[in-house]
């Protein structure tokens, strides 16, 4: 018991090193700890459940769960990408100053006009740890890849695995290996989709 208390309690203190990172929209949001708890116990239920079969075992017991578990952390990642693919929720340079809406100047012939800040120069003449670490340039087609990877590797091909109740060792070790290849697309993209807000200040128009 002592020891998945101790278990529990890094793997949320784990997620709250990022989530707490408010220069980084896409890692402070409250969907952030959710992930990696339940992403955790969905690739611990599939190994487990693959060992207990690898061993002969009657893994019944541990179907229901996992598969709860599985459907709960694809929910949640999920809402996760919907949260930070979201736009509107982007800082702009104007937020960044602290002027959200814009530079409103005086009144000219009775017209008015909204002045957008606008970037005349770097900030820094050399990269830095923050523009090399959270400015990487992730296409957009192989960000659909490793979505789809994590959807098929990592979340359906275990959950069929885990439906059916096959106890082939093969087909077990098959489907713990999708599964933590999954997890390993997503755990990258979730560095890759990371842009500081620093980077405001090198150019782009929005984090």
């Amino acid at each position: 018991v002592a020891t998945i208390a101790l278990a529990w309690i890094v793997l949320v203190c784990t997620a709250m090193i990022y989530a707490s990172l408010k220069p980084i929209r896409r890692w402070h949001t409250v969907w952030t700890a959710p992930v990696y708890f339940l992403l955790g116990h969905w690739s611990g239920a599939v190994v487990l459940r693959g060992v207990v079969a690898f061993q002969g075992f009657d893994a019944t017991l541990l179907t229901v769960p996992a598969l709860v578990l599985g459907t709960a952390a694809a929910l949640v990642k999920w809402v996760y990408w919907h949260t930070i693919d979201d736009a509107a929720g982007g800082a702009t340079l104007e937020q960044a100053i602290g002027v959200a809406q814009g530079v409103h100047p005086p009144l000219t012939v009775g017209a008015s006009s909204i002045m957008r800040a606008r970037l005349l120069d770097t900030g820094h003449s050399k990269r830095t740890f923050l523009t090399d670490e959270f400015g990487f340039t992730l296409a957009r087609r192989h960000r659909s890849l490793l979505r789809a990877v994590f959807w098929g590797a990592g979340i359906i091909a275990p959950l069929l695995w885990i439906a059916v109740g096959s106890t082939d060792a093969l087909v077990a070790a098959a489907a713990c290996a999708a599964c933590i290849t999954g997890v390993l697309a997503e755990r990258w993209l979730f560095f890759a989709e990371a842009r500081h807000t620093v980077r405001l200040y090198h150019g782009d128009a929005r984090t």
